[in-house]
């Protein structure tokens, strides 16, 4: 077990952060989820468990397209249809369950972050014939 952990330790980068900030958005989403159920004592699916599923969903994306395995990145990939649109049909539930959406201005930044992750990877600037 020693060994094991040792060799994270010696190969921790940039991108393993990253992999482990994206699950780490992505498994929140349900203890948020729990939350606001035990709250309600109901069982409810909050509006911000899309955005995390989204923003963690975009973030492991990135991820698995830098460690070019093609069954994470479509496992993930998939789920960013149905969070996105979830979040188009969100002011149609918001008008009847009377919940407050997140500012819609967090879809900038959301963008802004994802967009730098993309130009940090290698793979994306090669595709799109960057000299960087």
């Amino acid at each position: 077990m020693a060994d094991f952990l040792s060799s994270w330790a010696h190969n921790f980068n940039l991108w393993l952060a990253i992999g482990f900030l994206g699950q780490g958005i992505f498994a929140s989403r349900f203890i948020v989820q729990w939350w606001f159920s035990e709250k309600a004592k109901r069982v409810v699916v909050p509006t911000v468990f899309w955005w995390l599923s989204l923003f963690g969903g975009l973030t492991l994306t990135v991820y698995a397209i830098h460690k070019r395995d093609l069954v994470f990145t479509l496992g993930q990939f998939s789920g960013l249809f149905i969070y996105s649109r979830n979040l188009w049909l969100l002011p149609i539930g918001l008008l009847v369950f009377k919940e407050k959406p997140l500012p819609r201005h967090w879809v900038g930044v959301i963008a802004a972050f994802v967009g730098t992750l993309l130009l940090l990877s290698s793979e994306f600037t090669k595709l799109a014939g960057s000299p960087l």
